[in-house]
């Protein structure tokens, strides 16, 4: 670890930076999962969207988690 190097251009230091998230991902890949799971719940919800199918599945949401984006969808202001 340690800091980056001093001497990079900047398109070298955007590489470098690239190449250390991947590996941060790669390493910590429980924890990726988790963010972007809480994402998606806080970015539906800001949206007032549903997940896909596919989401729910892949993310194991539960009926707990969905209740308050179907919540603020079913009574949203213009719909009265």
């Amino acid at each position: 670890m340690g800091r980056k190097p001093l001497d990079l251009t900047p398109e070298e230091r955007t590489e470098y930076t690239k190449k250390r998230k991947r590996e941060w991902e790669l390493a910590n890949t429980d924890t990726v999962f988790q963010y972007r799971r809480k994402s998606v719940l806080n970015c539906c919800f800001r949206r007032s969207s549903l997940p896909t199918r596919t989401t729910v599945l892949k993310y194991g949401f539960t009926e707990e988690e969905l209740k308050p984006i179907y919540d603020r969808l079913v009574h949203l202001p213009h719909l009265g």
